[in-house]
């Protein structure tokens, strides 16, 4: 296999064989799709160095590794692209070839290793083999605490999903669903590109009054131009491909709540929505969640993705834990020994600290009945 480092500037070569990786790949997701890497370096992060590894097989590209180059400090970190704020990260590539694919970007990185001192790795998705393949090619890796992201398993119905739940959530559900198939409550679908900017602006602008209204405070950077900029940018670029769903929810002439998420062949990926504060009594989140998955189902998805974050109403709907692989990634050079060395004692600090932590609730008057 041959081997290339791409930088910003070599991006559009690619894209087109990055869009027919992610179509093969079964494990790509749209926060692994070119659209969404475009998106992120041009209004994300437009100050940071792409380093893309691009794995070739007699001429055709068969695995992309989106990597950008960052410095903290004296260190030079190699950063997983889209990741942040996105929900997943890994290597995407033919299916038949992802371990040899793993195995040659492993080898690049290492035979590379004067140009980054560490690289950090967030939410691989379960099952993925990229760092057990990185460590069997002789780089060092220190696990991090895993991130939780729940999710189910989606049935071949929905009345099968619904005798999943007691009978109180089963009735809860289809009372607030009759909102939506009454036409009380209308979705509309935005699905042209030239519509995105303005219903982007007005996705954020409910979130924001939500927020505000409730007395708490949103993700600081969810509030500023730069977010803005990059949702209308990936909205814009996943559309054609089909991998966004924005949906907005309005009643007589007036827009009361507008979410964003994300789809491919496979899954539905929940990301973020909002609500008008005064109609919080429709629940238009609950709306917007359980028509999801009614239409998840219909068009013959197996999996509903809640996203990572271990919000409570998200195991309301029947959610259980995914743990998503996390880990600092460094190699023989001095620097990067110093960085593994440093998250080896902080990894070890962290473990003796939750067990004196569950030590001290095992011997308290509750830790009879704790769990």
């Amino acid at each position: 296999m041959e081997v290339d480092v791409l930088g910003r500037g070599e991006l559009p070569a690619v894209l087109a064989d990055w869009q027919r990786l992610s179509s093969l790949d079964d494990r790509a997701t749209p926060f692994t799709s070119p659209g969404w890497a475009q998106a992120w370096l041009d209004e994300w992060e437009p100050t940071v160095d792409a380093w893309i590894v691009c794995v070739r097989d007699r001429g055709e590209v068969v695995g992309i590794a989106p990597f950008a180059m960052s410095r903290r400090g004296p260190m030079r970190v190699l950063r997983t692209i889209g990741q942040e704020p996105g929900d997943y990260w890994d290597i995407v590539a033919e299916p038949a070839l992802r371990e040899r694919v793993a195995a040659a970007v492993g080898s690049t990185l290492d035979k590379r290793r004067n140009e980054w001192d560490v690289a950090l790795i967030r939410c691989l998705p379960t099952g993925s083999s990229t760092l057990r393949v990185f460590a069997d090619g002789g780089l060092r890796i220190v696990s991090r605490k895993p991130v939780r992201s729940p999710g189910f398993v989606l049935p071949a119905t929905f009345d099968a999903y619904l005798g999943s739940l007691p009978g109180k959530r089963r009735s809860d559900i289809r009372r607030h669903l009759r909102w939506l198939d009454d036409g009380k409550v209308q979705l509309r679908d935005v699905r042209a590109p030239a519509e995105v900017p303005a219903a982007i602006q007005r996705w954020q602008d409910v979130r924001s009054r939500q927020w505000r209204e409730r007395g708490r405070v949103i993700a600081q950077s969810h509030e500023t131009e730069r977010f803005r900029r990059f949702m209308t940018a990936s909205a814009q670029r996943l559309i054609p491909p089909g991998h966004v769903r924005i949906w907005e929810f309005w009643a007589g002439g007036r827009m009361l709540g507008s979410y964003v998420n994300y789809v491919d062949e496979r899954s539905f990926y929940s990301y973020l929505g909002g609500f008008e504060p005064d109609v919080a009594h429709l629940a238009i989140g609950k709306i917007a969640t359980v028509a999801s998955i009614r239409s998840s189902i219909e068009e013959g998805r197996n999996y509903f993705d809640f996203a990572r974050g271990t919000e409570e109403y998200k195991y309301w709907y029947g959610a259980t834990d995914r743990l998503l692989g996390a880990a600092v990634v460094g190699h023989r050079g001095p620097c990067s020994r110093v960085a593994i060395d440093v998250a080896r004692g902080v990894k070890a600090y962290r473990a003796l600290r939750d067990r004196r932590s569950a030590g001290r609730t095992a011997g308290s008057p509750s830790g009879a009945t704790a769990r």
